[in-house]
C-alpha cells in the first residue's frame, strides 16, 4: 500500500470519495499542457529558459492553481523543480503578458471542450425507490426525491451508492 504524504490527501472531495472517482491531480494536468504546447514532460521538467518551455511552464501552475484541489503551490511546483515563490511568479506573468494570457485562455477552452463531451460522474442520475422488491416511485435525481418524500438527501444518496441498505424504509437504487 503507497504511503499517504501530506501533498497527498486520501479523498480530494466527497464526491470523490462517494463516487471513487477523483479530480484532477497536477500530473494530469502537467500531461494535457505538454499535448497542448506540444513541450515534452521532460522538457518542462529540465532547466532549458527556452521561450516555449518556460511558457509552457507557466500555462501549467496556472491551470494547476485554477483546479479545485488542495494542493498547495510548493507541491505544484515540484512536479516541474519549482518552488513556491516561482510558482507565484509564473502566475503573475500568466496574468500580465498578454500573448501569455491568450495561449493560457486557449489551453483552458480546448480542456474545458474536451471535458465538456466526458460524462461526468457528479451528473444527476435517476434513483428508484423500492419497496418489497417492486419499484413505488422514479426520480429524475435524489434531491427531486428527498424533497418529494420527505427523506434525507444523504441517506438516499449513500443507499443508492451501497453504503446502506435502505433509507426511509425503502432500497433506493440509480435507475439504468
Amino acid at each position: 500500500m503507497k504511503d499517504l504524504t501530506i501533498f497527498e490527501p486520501k479523498y480530494r472531495t466527497l464526491v470523490g470519495y462517494l463516487t471513487g472517482v477523483e479530480t484532477e491531480t497536477p500530473e494530469d494536468i502537467l500531461f494535457e499542457v505538454s499535448k497542448f504546447t506540444k513541450i515534452s514532460i521532460v522538457a518542462m521538467k529540465g532547466k532549458t529558459l527556452k521561450r516555449e518551455v518556460v511558457e509552457a511552464r507557466h500555462i501549467y501552475c496556472r491551470a494547476a492553481k485554477d483546479c479545485k484541489t488542495f494542493y498547495t503551490l510548493e507541491h505544484i511546483g515540484t512536479l516541474i523543480g519549482f518552488d513556491h515563490s516561482s510558482v507565484l511568479y509564473a502566475l503573475k506573468q500568466v496574468n500580465s503578458i498578454p500573448t501569455l494570457k491568450k495561449r493560457y485562455e486557449e489551453f483552458k477552452n480546448g480542456i474545458i471542450h474536451v471535458a465538456l463531451n466526458k460524462e461526468d460522474p457528479r451528473k444527476k442520475k435517476p434513483v428508484r425507490m423500492i419497496k418489497d422488491k417492486k419499484e413505488v416511485q422514479r426520480f429524475n435525481s435524489i434531491r427531486e426525491a428527498a424533497i418529494l418524500t420527505g427523506i434525507s438527501r444523504s441517506k438516499i444518496g449513500e443507499c443508492a451508492s451501497g453504503l446502506h441498505y435502505t433509507a426511509g424504509g425503502y432500497v433506493w437504487k440509480y435507475a439504468e
